[in-house]
């Protein structure tokens, strides 16, 4: 219901604005089919795909060190596995329930599958040595540890950035079409003479293209990902 009104509140409102400035309806509902198939079509897929990735990126942050420092504890990798999975949740739980056949060591193998992370394979690895050989766990892996802290505070502090730049971003496009219903109302003595005035409603069709345009780009910016044909 939420990703339905991310996508529903925007397409309507600037449907609205359309109407406001047009006093056209066939604009206005065109803006509308528009901007909400483009945003399912298009938009959508990049922020849930960012949304994935970043979620999972959390899991496996929380995955490793909690595993690690249970390991190292308890040298017990079924205690272990459990201290690291006690609080998931959505996905990362239905994953790990359709797995509780298989022993924990098997569970950690599978779970490369779904984090899909480039500091998994090594931590997989730095855990077989560990079974293997033996040796001093937090010493074997704490290159990995600070690797992915490091990684886990440079996502946390480009999020930051990532979300005031749009809120900046949404507050100029906001303002601009508060302009434009200024206008309107404005330069309500031409108003009715505007409406039917053909340069006039091809700028503002123009204007809401822009805007459509526009929002699909900074959305691949925003998320860093691009629309894929392919199914996996």
């Amino acid at each position: 219901m939420k990703g339905f009104l991310f996508l529903f509140v925007p397409s309507l409102y600037f449907a609205i604005v359309a109407y406001v400035t047009t006093s056209n309806l066939l604009i206005g509902g065109s803006v509308f089919l528009i901007y909400f198939a483009i945003s399912i079509l298009f938009i959508k897929p990049l922020v849930k795909r960012y949304l994935d990735k970043r979620r999972k990126r959390h899991e496996v942050f929380n995955f490793i060190n909690h595993f690690i420092i249970s390991l190292s504890i308890t040298s017990s990798i079924d205690q272990a596995f459990e201290d690291a999975t006690i609080d998931a949740k959505g996905e990362e739980k239905e994953v790990l329930d359709s797995i509780s056949a298989l022993t924990s060591m098997e569970k950690i193998e599978y779970l490369l599958r779904y984090f899909e992370d480039d500091i998994y394979p090594v931590f997989l690895s730095i855990v077989k040595a560990y079974l293997e050989e033996g040796g001093d766990l937090l010493e074997m892996s704490s290159q990995l540890l600070n690797e992915v802290t490091s990684n886990e505070e440079k996502h946390n502090s480009l999020e930051t950035i990532r979300k005031k730049s749009l809120v900046q971003y949404g507050s100029l496009w906001f303002l601009s079409t508060i302009v434009l219903v200024f206008l309107r109302f404005g330069l309500s003595n031409f108003y009715d003479s505007l409406t039917k005035n053909i340069p006039y409603l091809l700028t503002s069709i123009a204007y809401f293209l822009i805007a459509i345009v526009s929002f699909y780009v900074y959305a691949r910016a925003y998320t860093g990902e691009k629309i894929s044909l392919e199914r996996k």
